[in-house]
C-alpha cells in the first residue's frame, strides 16, 4: 500500500490447507485493505492498488489466465495448487518478486506427507524468488521449535573447496501470552442406571441423544456438532431433524460437493440454519460466523483435534470457548474425560514431521526435472535444503533416481517405465516428454479411493461422492440420506450414481470406508493414568464429585462412568487395567466357533500406534515357535489373540524381547493388509500408480490389484525404494516402536503387573474389539489362511505345467510385427529427437548393426512424413559422442550407448569385448569417456561397496547375464538360444544357466513358440502374453457385408430411433453418434434430439456443456454441429477453421482469434473485451459471425 514494495507483481503468497479457507481469507483481506486505503487517502498519502486473487482447483480458466497476464500482489492458494503453479513454464515470471510466504494452520500438515509436499514447494520457490520471509501460523502446535525448523529449512552454502554444506535459517517463535478460557462439560442425557427402564441401545438411544442435541442447538444461534466419521454425521443429522420435526441441521463433510458445503456454511453464518453436523471438514478456521457453542459427539482421536474443535466457538481474542462432549459407548466416557482435561490444560500431542519419505522424494524429483535439466549432485544438494530431506542419504537419493530412470523396468511392468533420463557420464537428469502433464493430473499426496460421483437427475448437478463398496451394495430404486435430504437411486454407471429426491420410507446413511488412524501413545497414556486413579477410588462416594470437578463430567455422565468402571472390574474380578497393570481376559468360545479357538484380549491402553506392532510381533513370535499363523487384532486399548487350547498368552507376551521387535515385524508386517494399503498409497504418491484421467474413476479394487501386481514384480529386488518407504512409513510414522520397547522393558522388570482372568462373556471394555473381529469374519473375502508353500520341486513343476506342452504357437508374421513395433520400426514410432534416440539405445542395451540401420531408415521415413523433422544423420551427429560400435561376439557388430559399459561390469566377457572393440560411431568423433575406464568403474561398482549409486544398476538376486538377457528379450518376439549367445557373446553353458534363471523366476517362457519354427525359442513372459492376445484378436470372425436394403433399419437402430434413451447420459450417447453432423440450429432441439430421447429437456444440453468438453461449431449461417473440444481439428480444412483464411477476417476478428488461441480453454466475454479492447455489443456480433462460419467453437 505504501509503495515500499513495488506493485504489479506477486509479493505475498498465502497457503492454506483447505480450499474452503481460501475464499474466507480473500474476503477477510479485502475489507482491511479497503479500510487502510481510506486511512491513507484521509492522510493525503498515496495508496498503491493491491490486488488479491485465489488460485485453487476450482478457479475458472479465465481467472487463471488473468493471473498470469497481471499477477496479483497477494495470492491465496493450497499446497496442491502451489505445486501445480510451480510446474508452469511461467513460474519464474509469477514468483520472481515474492517477498513473503504465509503458511496457515501449519499444524494440520506438519506431521504428514502433505506437509512434505508443501514445504518442498516452498523451497522450490527460492530458485525463482531468492530468499524470502516465511511466516507459519497455528493455535495448536507443539513443540513450536521443531515445527519452526520444519518451516525454516536450511540454506545451502559452498565452502572454499566448492563443497556444499547447509546452514539453518534463523527462525523466531512468537506465542500469545494469554491463556485460552473454556467452559467444557461431558454430558450423558440419560437417567442413572436403575432409575428408569429407558433403553440405551439401537435407535432408542440415538433418538434420546438427538433430542438432547436438538435442545442444546435451540439454546444457541449457531452450533456445530462434530463427529468422527461421515456416516455418523449423516446418521446424527437424520435423527436431529426427525427430533425437531423440520430441517434443523445439515451435514458437512468432504464427500459432499463443494458448492453444497459452501451453501451450508453461508446459511449457518447468516443465521438461517441453526446447526451443522460436521467431521474434521470444519475443524480448521473456515469462517462460519460466530459460534455460541460446539457439541462433540464422541471424543476426537487426538488432543490437538479436540482443542481445534472446541476452539471453533469463542474464536475471537479473549472470548470463552464453550463445548459439550457426548460419549456414546463405554470406553468413550474415559476418552471424553481425558480430552476435556487435556484441552483445559493446553496439552496436545507433539508434532512429528515426516523424515525423508521416498515416495514424496520421487514426486519432488519429477517436479524439479519436468521442465529443466539438473546435475544430479546439484539436485541432491538442493533437496537437502528442505527440512524433511535434510538428512537424506545419497544412497536413498540415487535409488529413487534410478527407479525413475527405469532401473527396475526389466520386470516389464508398465508402472515401472522410465519417467526421467539420466546421463550417467555427464551426471545429469531430465524429465521425459509428458512428465509435466502426468504431474498435473496425478500429483499430490491424498490417496485416490475411487469414489463414485453423485449426480442429480435432470440438472446433472454434482451432489457429492459415495464409497464404491456402498455403491456395490445398492440397486436402482434404493434410497439413502445425504446432507439433510433423502435420495433415490435412478441409475448407476461406471463413474456416477444418478439420484432424485425421495419422500418417505426408511433411509440408511451411506458409509465411507477409510484407512483408520490409530490413537497415539500420548493420549492413551492419559487414559491409562485416569484408570489407575479410578481403580483406587471407585469405592469412594466422593470420587464422582472429583470427576465432575477435575474432568468436567456432569453428574449423570460421572455416575455412568463410575458404573461402567465398576461393571468392568466386577466382570474381570481383578483391578482395572491401567498404566501399571495389564489384564489378560480369556472369554469362552462363541457359539458355532471351533472349541480349539479361544479369544484372548490383552488390555494394555498403550494406543493403537503401539498395540498394532505389538499384535504383529506376537503373531510372528507365535508362528516362529509353533510353525502356524496366529490370528490377531488390535485397537487403541487392547490386542486380541485367537489361541488354541493350552496356549498361554501370558507366557507368549513374556517371551517377546524388546530388542526383537523389528526383527519379528520383518517376518510378519509385509504380508499384512496394513502394509499393502500403505504400499498402494506410497506407489500412488510416487506416480507409479497414477490416478485416471479427469472425469474417469479408477475403482479401488483395481488400484489394489495393480499395487499387488507391482509389489510382486519388485519383490526380488532388495532395494526397491517404495518398498523401503513403506517399511519406513509403518515403522517410523504409523508405529511408536520406542514406546513399545519401553513398555516391554517395564513388563520384563516387573514394573507393569500382569493379571490373567477367565470370563463367561466379554467385559464391557472387550466388547468393541470382539465385535470388530466379528465384522472382519463376516465381511472378509474367502481367501484361505496363509500357509507355507509346498516343497514340490520347481523345475519339475515348470517342466510338466509351465513349459511348452499345450502352449499355442504364434504365427511368424505376428512375431515379426511385434519385433518391428518393439524396435520402433513401424511408421510414426521412430525416435524424433536426439535425446529420445539416445534413451532408446540405452534401453535396447545392444542394437545389432542391421537393426540400427533399419532404425535410421525408419527415422528418415518418418522425417519425410513430418515436415521440418531432423534427419537421421542430424540425430546421430547430436549424440555421436555418446554412441559406439563394438563387437559383443566375433560374429556380430552392434551399436550401444557409451554408458552401456556401466551395465556390463558383472559379465566379464562382454565387458572385455566392449573395452577392446568400442569405437566412436561418427568419423572424427572424440568420445566423452574412455571405454576402459568405464568398464573398470562398472566392475568396481558391481561389488557391494557403494550400494545405490546411479552408476551401478544392479539386480538384487538375479545373475548379471540373466539380467542382460531379460532386458534384451522384450525387444524381440521370440529368440533362440543361439541368437542370444550371438548377441551377448556368452558360451552355451552360460546362456543355458541365464535362461534357466529367467524361467525359474517366471520372467520368460520357452518352447516351440513360433509356428513352423521347429526349434525351441524363448520370449519374455509379458511379450508372449501380448502375442497371445494378438493371436486371439486375429482369430475373431471376419465381418461380412450385408445387403444394402438392410442399411436404413441399421442406421435407425444405430441413431437410437428404435429404442430411445433418456436423461443426460442418453443425450451424451445420442450426440456422440452425431458428432460432426451439420444441421440447421433450430432443428436440433425441435426434431433431432426429441426423436432420440424420451421427454427431452433443454437443461440436459446445458448441463452437458458445463460438465464435459462438449462444444458446438457452425457450418454456415444458423447451421451447427456438436463435438468434443479435442476433436475440433478433425473439422478444420487446411485453409483454416471453417474455411476462413486470414484475408477473410477483419481487424476485430483477428484480435479475437489471437486472444482465444493464447488461452486454449477459452475466455468469457468480460475477459475477451478486456484483451481486445472492444465493446460487448461488437464482440457479440463478431463472435456470432465467427461461430456460424466455424472459425470458433462455443
Amino acid at each position: 500500500l505504501t509503495g515500499a514494495w513495488e506493485g504489479g507483481a506477486l509479493r505475498v503468497l498465502y497457503v492454506s490447507p483447505l480450499k474452503a479457507l481460501n475464499s474466507d481469507i480473500e474476503r477477510n483481506l479485502r475489507a482491511p485493505l479497503l479500510e487502510l486505503r481510506r486511512e491513507l487517502a484521509a492522510a493525503a498519502a498515496d495508496a498503491a492498488a493491491v490486488h488479491v486473487a485465489v488460485r485453487s482447483g476450482d478457479t475458472p480458466q479465465s481467472e487463471r489466465a488473468r493471473m498470469l497476464r497481471r499477477a496479483p500482489e497477494i495470492l491465496i492458494t493450497t499446497p496442491e495448487s502451489l505445486n501445480l503453479l510451480l510446474l508452469s513454464a511461467r513460474a519464474g515470471n509469477l514468483f520472481g518478486g515474492l517477498r513473503t510466504v504465509i503458511l496457515d494452520e501449519i499444524h494440520a500438515v506438519a506431521s504428514d506427507k502433505r506437509g512434505t509436499h508443501l514445504i518442498t514447494a516452498v523451497e522450490r520457490l527460492v530458485r525463482h524468488a531468492g530468499e524470502f520471509q516465511r511466516v507459519a501460523m497455528s493455535a495448536t502446535v507443539r513443540p513450536a521449535e521443531r515445527v519452526a525448523r520444519f518451516v525454516g529449512g536450511w540454506r545451502p552454502a559452498r565452502g572454499a573447496g566448492g563443497e556444499v554444506h547447509h546452514e539453518p535459517r534463523p527462525v523466531a517463535v512468537l506465542a500469545a501470552p494469554s491463556a485460552k478460557r473454556y467452559e467444557l462439560s461431558v454430558r450423558f442425557p440419560f437417567p442413572p442406571a436403575g432409575e428408569g427402564e429407558e433403553p440405551r441401545e439401537g435407535d432408542a438411544f440415538w433418538r434420546r441423544l438427538a433430542d438432547d442435541l436438538r435442545a442444546r442447538i435451540g439454546e444457541c444461534r449457531s452450533t456445530i456438532v462434530f463427529t468422527n466419521s461421515r456416516r455418523l454425521a449423516e446418521k446424527t443429522t437424520r435423527f436431529v431433524n426427525e427430533a425437531a420435526g423440520h430441517e434443523l441441521a445439515w451435514s458437512h463433510h468432504g464427500s459432499l460437493a463443494r458448492d453444497l458445503r459452501r451453501a451450508v456454511e453461508e446459511r449457518l453464518k447468516a443465521g438461517s440454519l441453526p446447526a451443522i453436523v460436521a467431521t474434521s471438514s470444519l475443524e480448521l478456521g473456515i469462517d462460519v460466523g460466530a459460534l455460541d457453542r460446539v457439541l462433540l459427539l464422541q471424543s476426537p482421536r487426538s488432543l490437538a483435534s479436540a482443542t481445534q474443535r472446541v476452539g471453533r466457538a469463542g474464536h475471537g481474542v479473549g472470548e470463552v470457548s464453550r463445548a459439550i462432549f457426548y460419549p456414546t459407548h463405554a470406553r468413550d466416557f474415559l476418552d471424553c474425560a481425558v480430552a476435556v482435561a487435556g484441552v483445559r490444560a493446553g496439552e496436545i500431542e507433539p508434532a512429528r514431521p515426516v523424515r525423508a519419505p521416498l515416495d514424496l522424494l520421487a514426486q519432488t524429483v519429477l517436479a524439479c526435472v519436468a521442465r529443466e535439466r539438473w546435475k544430479l549432485d546439484d539436485l541432491y544438494d538442493f533437496l537437502r535444503a528442505a527440512d524433511p530431506f535434510h538428512d537424506l542419504s545419497r544412497v536413498q537419493f540415487d535409488l529413487v533416481a534410478e527407479m525413475l530412470a527405469g532401473r527396475y523396468a526389466d520386470a516389464r511392468v508398465e508402472e515401472l517405465r522410465p519417467r526421467v533420463a539420466i546421463d550417467r557420464i555427464a551426471g545429469t537428469i531430465e524429465g521425459r516428454p509428458g512428465l509435466a502433464r502426468l504431474l498435473a493430473r496425478a500429483g499430490g499426496t491424498i490417496p485416490d479411493r475411487g469414489h463414485f460421483q453423485i449426480r442429480i437427475e435432470g440438472s446433472n448437478a454434482k451432489l457429492g461422492e459415495l464409497d464404491e463398496e456402498f455403491v456395490w451394495e445398492r440397486s436402482v430404486g434404493d434410497g439413502f440420506v445425504l446432507g439433510a435430504q433423502s435420495w433415490r437411486v435412478r441409475a448407476i454407471t461406471s463413474n456416477e450414481v444418478v439420484v432424485a429426491p425421495a419422500r418417505g420410507g426408511a433411509m440408511l446413511a451411506p458409509f465411507w470406508r477409510a484407512d483408520a488412524r490409530d490413537r497415539g501413545a500420548c493420549f492413551s497414556a492419559k487414559v491409562a493414568e485416569l484408570l489407575e486413579s479410578a481403580d483406587a477410588r471407585l469405592g469412594d462416594p466422593a470420587f464422582t464429585d472429583e470427576l465432575t470437578a477435575a474432568h468436567d463430567l456432569e453428574p449423570a455422565a460421572a455416575a455412568e462412568l463410575v458404573r461402567v468402571l465398576r461393571e468392568e472390574r466386577a466382570v474381570l474380578g481383578v483391578a482395572l487395567p491401567h498404566r501399571r497393570h495389564l489384564v489378560i481376559e480369556e472369554t469362552a468360545g462363541r457359539a458355532g466357533e471351533a472349541p480349539e479357538r479361544r479369544e484372548v484380549v490383552l488390555f494394555t491402553f498403550w494406543g493403537g500406534t503401539v498395540n498394532r506392532p505389538l499384535a504383529l510381533a506376537l503373531g510372528a513370535l507365535w508362528e516362529e515357535r509353533e510353525g502356524v499363523p496366529l490370528e490377531t487384532l488390535a485397537d487403541d486399548d487392547a490386542v486380541l489373540l485367537v489361541l488354541p487350547p493350552g496356549a498361554d498368552a501370558r507366557e507368549l507376551l513374556g517371551a517377546l524381547e524388546p530388542e526383537r521387535c523389528e526383527e519379528l515385524l520383518r517376518a510378519r508386517l509385509e504380508s499384512s493388509g496394513f502394509f499393502g494399503a500403505h504400499f498402494r498409497q506410497n506407489a500412488q504418491r510416487a506416480l507409479l500408480l497414477p490416478r485416471a484421467l479427469p472425469g474417469r474413476r479408477t475403482p479401488l479394487w483395481v488400484s489394489r490389484q495393480n499395487a499387488k501386481r507391482l509389489l510382486e514384480a519388485v519383490a526380488r529386488h532388495d532395494d526397491f525404494p517404495i518398498v523401503l518407504e513403506t517399511w519406513r512409513t509403518c515403522l517410523a510414522d504409523e508405529f511408536e516402536l520406542e514406546v513399545l520397547r519401553e513398555r516391554l522393558r517395564e513388563l520384563a522388570a516387573g514394573e507393569i503387573r500382569v493379571s490373567s482372568v477367565r470370563t463367561s462373556r466379554p467385559s464391557p471394555f472387550a466388547a468393541g474389539l470382539v465385535r470388530q473381529r466379528t465384522n472382519e469374519l463376516m465381511y472378509d473375502d474367502d481367501a484361505p489362511e496363509p500357509r507355507r508353500s509346498s516343497t514340490l520341486r520347481g523345475d519339475l513343476l515348470r517342466e510338466i505345467a509351465l513349459d511348452a506342452a499345450g502352449r499355442p504357437a504364434i504365427p511368424a508374421t505376428l512375431v515379426e510385427r511385434f519385433a518391428a513395433k518393439a524396435q520402433r520400426l513401424l511408421p510414426g514410432y521412430a525416435p524424433g529427437d536426439p535425446g529420445e534416440l539416445l534413451e532408446w539405445v540405452k534401453e535396447r542395451l545392444i542394437v545389432p548393426l542391421d537393426e540400427w540401420r533399419a532404425l535410421l531408415a525408419a527415422i528418415e521415413r518418418d522425417r519425410v512424413a513430418s515436415a521440418g523433422a531432423p534427419s537421421a544423420d542430424d540425430l546421430v551427429a547430436a549424440v555421436a559422442t555418446k554412441l559406439v560400435r563394438w563387437r559383443p561376439s566375433p560374429s556380430l557388430e552392434a551399436v550401444s550407448a557409451l554408458e552401456t559399459a556401466l551395465r556390463l561390469g558383472g559379465v566379464p566377457e562382454l565387458a572385455a569385448a566392449f573395452a577392446t572393440t568400442a569405437t566412436p560411431l561418427g568419423a572424427g568423433v572424440i568420445l566423452d569417456a574412455n571405454p576402459h575406464e568405464l568398464v573398470a568403474r562398472a566392475s568396481t561398482a558391481t561389488q557391494p561397496a557403494e550400494k545405490g549409486s546411479v552408476t551401478r544398476p544392479r539386480d538384487g538376486t538375479t545373475p548379471p547375464l540373466a539380467t542382460i538377457v531379460g532386458q534384451l528379450l522384450p525387444f524381440y518376439g521370440v529368440l533362440s538360444s543361439r541368437r542370444l549367445e550371438q548377441l551377448t557373446g556368452a558360451a552355451a553353458g552360460e546362456m543355458e544357466a541365464a535362461l534357466g534363471e529367467l524361467l525359474r523366476t517366471e520372467r520368460a517362457v520357452a518352447g516351440e513358440l513360433v509356428e513352423g519354427a521347429g526349434e525351441r525359442g524363448f520370449a519374455a513372459r509379458s511379450t508372449f502374453e501380448t502375442l497371445l492376445r494378438w493371436k486371439r484378436a486375429e482369430a475373431r470372425p471376419e465381418l461380412r457385408p450385408l445387403p444394402l436394403e438392410r442399411l436404413p433399419a441399421w442406421v435407425a437402430w444405430r441413431q437410437g430411433l428404435l429404442e430411445r434413451g433418456s436423461g443426460p447420459e442418453g443425450l451424451e450417447r445420442a450426440l456422440e453418434r452425431l458428432f460432426g453432423v451439420t444441421l440447421p440450429a433450430g432443428l436440433w432441439e425441435r426434431e433431432v434430439l426429441p426423436a432420440r430421447l424420451e421427454s427431452y429437456q433443454p437443461a440436459w444440453l446445458d448441463a452437458l456443456f458445463e460438465d464435459s468438453e462438449l462444444v458446438w461449431t457452425g457450418g454456415g449461417l444458423e447451421r451447427a454441429a456438436f463435438l468434443f473440444r479435442g476433436d475440433l481439428d478433425l473439422l478444420a480444412p487446411e485453409a483454416g477453421p471453417g474455411g476462413a483464411s486470414p484475408g477473410d477476417l477483419d481487424a476485430l476478428e483477428r484480435r479475437v482469434l489471437e486472444a482465444l488461441r493464447a488461452v486454449p480453454r477459452g475466455l468469457d466475454l468480460a475477459a475477451l473485451s478486456e484483451v481486445t479492447i472492444a465493446t460487448s455489443a461488437a464482440l457479440t456480433e463478431t463472435l456470432w459471425s465467427l461461430a456460424w462460419r466455424g472459425v470458433v467453437a462455443c
